[in-house]
């Protein structure tokens, strides 16, 4: 799941076409861009151009994963609320917003696309690999959270 508020998608024909097995949801508060809308012609991809709270918080529940890819600001703190959904939060370096909920192993720089790529194949893949993936994530959110609170202490 992707949602974003502009067509500005870092690596994202790149990630629709070397991951035939991934269905991409794009999901905007507004209308889509004609850049976003040619996206519609993959057929792992669907768009939800002004989509409804409704209809996004089906998604929170269908995906796996949430791709923290647009260069534009944070949408209804995403992030946050792909953690808590339980979704698997990877990005990119230079796209990346709330870092706090991201694994730092899991953002990549754009060059590195295709380790990126590895990695989500992977999880795909592998049940158990995805769910370590997923309590790893949780442990960096939850240590992050406690080094904020010490720091307060000090």
């Amino acid at each position: 799941m992707i949602l974003t508020n502009s067509d500005q998608l870092e690596k994202i024909e790149v990630l629709i076409k070397r991951l035939p097995e991934m269905d991409f949801k794009i999901a905007a508060v507004t209308e889509m861009s004609d850049k976003l809308e040619q996206l519609r012609y993959y057929k792992n991809v669907t768009l939800y151009p002004n989509i409804t709270q409704q209809q996004l918080n089906t998604l929170w529940y269908k995906c796996d994963f949430y791709l923290d890819i647009n260069h534009q600001g944070e949408l209804q703190n995403a992030i946050r609320t792909a953690f808590d959904y339980n979704l698997l939060v990877v990005g990119f370096e230079n796209t990346a917003h709330n870092r706090h909920f991201t694994a730092k192993d899991k953002l990549f720089q754009p060059q590195h696309v295709s380790t990126m790529i590895e990695e989500l194949k992977r999880c795909l893949k592998d049940p158990i690999y995805m769910q370590k993936q997923l309590e790893h994530q949780a442990e960096t959110a939850n240590q992050a959270t406690l080094n904020q609170y010490r720091q307060l202490l000090e």
